[in-house]
């Protein structure tokens, strides 16, 4: 005789542990939906990285363009932990529409262009989708779980970083390298402590031999007029600096910190723009 494994569990639980039971089984589930939903959202991450690819380097402007131009379906766009019950049987505009209505994530990449720094949240869960914790995948690709606090406290900082790097002056690394060979006092009052943008071509790229990086000295050079301008950037953006050649045109937003012992220095940088090999 075959007895049901409820019956059974119940047997040996009782029912006062039946609550108990059901919660367990309810964090399970929970768990493993939690786990779908970051495969979900990794598999939008490539699916935004394979269209900035195939697009010079742009972002897609919404989520549901990605139906139409990636082999990504409409399942990934659907939370397991909500109701959200993806329509695969959609094809073109109305697909589009469709994740454009009724995705759980929220995209943050919308207008960005080129390489983005590795610590900006590029995809994230909706509030409800969780109890108090959110999937975020960043630009470079990998997908965290964070607290819900600690995810928005993250996307916070990168929107006002984004939007200071947007509303930046920017300035040709010609004219910046000159100004600072005439009058390094002038200079500092234009620039020193300011977060700017400078556009110009890559002069060397700084403590990469083969596939190892000396990280204390890794940074990009500026050809400059006069004085180079020596680039730092963020922790975790060395894929960036590694993919840069001389000769390169690009633009690199960051803090200008003036000479340091001598050395046209600018901290805290970011590619932004297109980037143009020659």
């Amino acid at each position: 005789m075959k007895i049901p494994i409820l019956a059974v569990l119940l047997g040996v639980v009782g029912a006062a542990g039946v609550p108990l039971l059901v919660h367990e089984f309810e964090k399970a589930a929970e768990s493993a939906h939690r786990v779908q939903c970051a495969n979900n959202m990794l598999q939008i991450g490539f699916a935004l990285n394979h269209y900035q690819d195939d697009n010079h380097g742009t972002y897609p402007p919404d989520l549901g363009t990605l139906v139409k131009t990636t082999d990504i379906t409409t399942t990934a766009f659907a939370c397991p932990s909500t109701a959200t019950n993806a329509q695969n049987d959609l094809v073109g505009d109305r697909a589009v529409d469709w994740v454009n209505r009724n995705t759980d994530y929220i995209y943050n990449g919308a207008g960005l262009v080129g390489l983005v720094n590795s610590s900006y949240i590029m995809l994230f869960d909706k509030d409800s989708n969780h109890d108090r914790v959110m999937n975020v995948v960043y630009a470079d690709g990998h997908c965290e779980m964070l607290s819900a606090k600690d995810a928005h406290g993250a996307i916070d900082r990168g929107l006002k970083r984004r939007q200071q790097r947007d509303r930046s002056p920017i300035y040709q690394a010609s004219q910046l390298g000159a100004d600072y060979a005439a009058n390094e006092v002038a200079a500092d009052e234009n620039y020193k402590g300011k977060a700017i943008r400078i556009d110009g071509s890559v002069s060397n790229v700084v403590g990469f031999s083969g596939h190892s990086i000396d990280v204390d000295s890794a940074h990009i050079v500026l050809k400059g007029s006069g004085r180079d301008i020596h680039c730092w950037f963020t922790g975790g953006e060395f894929y960036v600096m590694d993919s840069l050649r001389p000769n390169d045109s690009i633009v690199i937003f960051g803090t200008c910190e003036g000479l340091k012992s001598g050395t046209l220095t600018m901290s805290e940088c970011e590619l932004v723009g297109s980037l143009t090999r020659r």
